[in-house]
């Protein structure tokens, strides 16, 4: 079991264009830094369990942010 987080997100580093977003893992939330910078991500708190895989994990954030994007992060 993994533990989920909810953080809000602000879009580009715009602290106007903030969202909430849950059902966070660890490594997603990496790839939210990488994505829309250093202190886009705040208010993060842990929301639950879940079971998470990591290959499946890894095939789920590149359907959503591009293989690209994560292998930048995670080489």
């Amino acid at each position: 079991m993994e533990t989920m987080y909810r953080a809000n997100v602000a879009l580009n580093g715009n602290l106007g264009s903030v969202i909430l977003k849950d059902g966070l893992t660890v490594p997603e939330i990496r790839i939210l830094i990488h994505v829309h910078g250093l202190g886009s991500v705040k208010e993060i708190a842990m929301s639950g369990k879940a079971d998470v895989n990591s290959v499946d994990e890894r095939e789920r954030l590149n359907s959503i942010y591009s293989a690209a994007k994560v292998g930048q992060v995670f080489g």
